[in-house]
């Protein structure tokens, strides 16, 4: 019982492995070769990073946070090995955040000196791979891709052993690689996804900076989907959680990512209606400046290729304002005029908004106006109109009552005659 007690309190206590230190012929160095490395004295490394921080300063204020603590003076006796589990957790959050905000500075020489000294003093490549794959993955044709997996210690990791080639060989990451990675182990894609967020959120305002890191997301996820045969449900759904934040992230950039990857999925797989409608609900709800272009097109190409969803939801009527349908429609009339069919659409609409018309008076007055709005707005006369007119028809329920059609043979319908008159 002691020897096991004693067990579990060395493994509380548990901290990165000393095997850092077992060879000191060669070194671990984005900037030189091993050998060449191991003749450099500590003072060497920590100049080279500190000036590379120096000149990350000049470009982004809040790179200084970090004199204090990675590139601090005293960083320079640190020893990670001999610290707690706790301490090094708390390294690690912090080299994450700095790793995060290098990325749109990933190509400039003044990276590459600061990562030298994390990679001298705080042995990143070792404890801190998932950090620097979200780093430099979205730069994978470069020589500073293939360096970073080069130095990386492959041997006891599971989610990154595939880029053992990328290793021994030192040549680019094929995109084909990558997709096929995606589709046989679900966990990359979802990583390469989360990671867009970690982003998205660290960055703030500035995330308009993210461009190699949103076009990375979206051709990695269309390239996969495109190559799979038939996307599953755990594709979807590890891209899904992300899509959603996208979808209301005030990041133009971010959320045109999430336009296409939807748009093609949509050609690609079937998509419960259930998840259509949170998608479609998230992007009329969610408020902007005004409901751009694209979205009208997604939203119109999701009722085109996904010929299941028939209605609209209630919800998304319910919550659907006058001007945002006002300015739906604005583009819808564009799509037409581009002769883009927005048929299904239509029939959609208008068969489950018609309903809610007539439920009462109060729906009358709430909905009334919409469909005002798109009769008026939308040319709808390429659109199958015979078919338009049905649906308006089928669901047009004509109510007999005695008090307003006494003599029985009274309506509310009114025709065009041929001369082009009313006639009742």
């Amino acid at each position: 019982m002691a020897a096991t007690s004693l067990a579990e309190q060395l493994q509380k206590l548990t901290v990165p492995q000393a095997t850092i230190y077992k060879d000191d012929k060669k070194k671990a160095s984005l900037l030189f070769d091993p050998k060449v490395a191991a003749t450099k004295d500590r003072d060497t490394f920590y100049e080279i990073g500190l000036s590379g921080l120096q000149e990350l300063i000049a470009l982004y204020e809040g790179f200084r946070l970090y004199e204090d603590t990675l590139f601090s003076l005293s960083s320079k006796e640190f020893e990670r090995a001999m610290q707690s589990k706790e301490v090094n957790q708390n390294l690690d959050q912090t080299i994450e955040k700095f790793l995060l905000l290098l990325s749109p500075y990933l190509l400039l020489e003044s990276s590459h000196k600061a990562l030298e000294w994390l990679v001298n003093r705080y042995h990143i490549h070792q404890y801190n791979q998932d950090a620097i794959l979200a780093l430099v993955l979205p730069y994978h044709e470069t020589k500073i891709f293939i360096r970073f997996v080069q130095i990386l210690d492959l041997k006891a990791s599971n989610r990154w052993g595939w880029l053992k080639p990328i290793q021994k060989n030192g040549i680019p990451l094929a995109k084909q690689l990558m997709y096929n990675q995606c589709i046989s182990n679900i966990d990359t894609l979802q990583y390469i996804a989360k990671t867009t967020v970690k982003y998205v959120q660290e960055f703030g305002e500035r995330a308009s900076q993210l461009n190699t890191v949103f076009a990375f997301f979206c051709s990695t996820t269309i390239g996969a989907i495109n190559t799979v045969k038939k996307v599953k449900e755990s594709m979807i759904n590890a891209l899904l959680p992300t899509l959603m934040k996208a979808l209301e992230s005030p990041v133009i950039d971010f959320r045109s990512s999430a336009y296409v990857i939807l748009g093609f999925l949509s050609t690609k797989a079937s998509i419960k209606e259930e998840t259509l409608n949170a998608i479609i609900h998230k992007i009329l709800t969610t408020e902007f400046d005004q409901l751009s272009y694209d979205m009208a097109l997604l939203i119109n190409l999701l009722y085109t290729n996904q010929s299941h969803i028939t209605k609209v939801s209630e919800v998304i009527l319910h919550e659907m304002s006058a001007d945002v349908l006002a300015n739906f429609c604005r583009h819808l009339k564009k799509l037409v005029e581009q002769k883009i069919n927005i048929h299904p659409f239509t029939l959609a609409f208008l068969s489950s908004i018609l309903p809610e018309v007539q439920s009462d008076v109060d729906e009358f007055r709430s909905f009334s106006q919409l469909v005002e709005i798109f009769i008026d707005e939308v040319n709808l006369k390429d659109q199958q109109p015979e078919k338009v007119i049905k649906c308006i028809l089928d669901h047009y329920n004509l109510k007999k009552d005695a008090n307003n059609t006494p003599d029985g043979d009274e309506s509310d319908i009114e025709f065009f005659d041929d001369e082009g008159n009313f006639s009742s």
